[in-house]
């Protein structure tokens, strides 16, 4: 299944954001150019990564990388006789 979240802008300054992350709260200030780990669902693994690109004119530019690293199928072992 998939589970939705949401991103709320707290604070847009000249050089940073302060942003509030759901689904379980985060709040996070980032600054220009920067980026962090952010584990979504609090199992101890960080699920995306969330990059301050540019503020213009009091809107905020975002960008969200996933960190989640699919599932390899399994192949299965060549039986020998």
């Amino acid at each position: 299944g998939s589970t939705t979240h949401t991103v709320k802008f707290l604070a847009v300054g000249t050089n940073s954001v302060t942003i509030e992350v759901r689904s379980t709260i985060k709040k996070l200030t980032l600054g220009l150019g920067e980026g962090k780990d952010v584990d979504l669902d609090d199992d101890g693994t960080n699920d995306v990564k969330i990059t301050l690109e540019s503020i213009t004119a009091g809107k905020a530019t975002l960008n969200f990388v996933s960190l989640v690293v699919p599932p390899t199928p399994s192949t299965p072992e060549p039986s020998t006789p």
